[in-house]
């Protein structure tokens, strides 16, 4: 998934996917990003969406989340979160990632 531009979401990384196709760009130096799984943080997404389509309601999700003790997307990634204190999950951070057409496929 090229990303066009942003930060990427909980989840994934940025990573090199090469020159700009278009060769103006290209000739400038100018490089694509991708959106590729992150290691730490991609298997919690899967986890979410796991116990979502078992049927568990997002507060069910969130506390597990919490008593897994799993960093929530401020704490896992504090540098690009500054303006968020959290250091817990919450339902409308769950509720996000639910709704993130990224995750669901309905954007790429």
């Amino acid at each position: 998934m090229v990303l066009l531009g942003g930060r990427p979401p909980y989840g994934y990384r940025l990573s090199d996917a090469g020159p700009h196709p278009n060769r103006a760009p290209a000739r400038r130096g100018v490089r694509i990003q991708r959106l590729d799984p992150d290691q730490h943080t991609g298997p919690n997404v899967i986890r979410i969406f796991t116990q979502r389509l078992a049927g568990h309601s997002v507060a069910r999700i969130t506390r597990a989340l919490n008593d897994m003790q799993i960093p929530c997307p401020s704490t896992a990634d504090p540098e690009r979160n500054m303006h968020r204190s959290a250091d817990r999950w919450t339902l409308t951070t769950v509720r996000a990632i639910l709704a993130n057409p990224r995750y669901t496929g309905r954007q790429v």
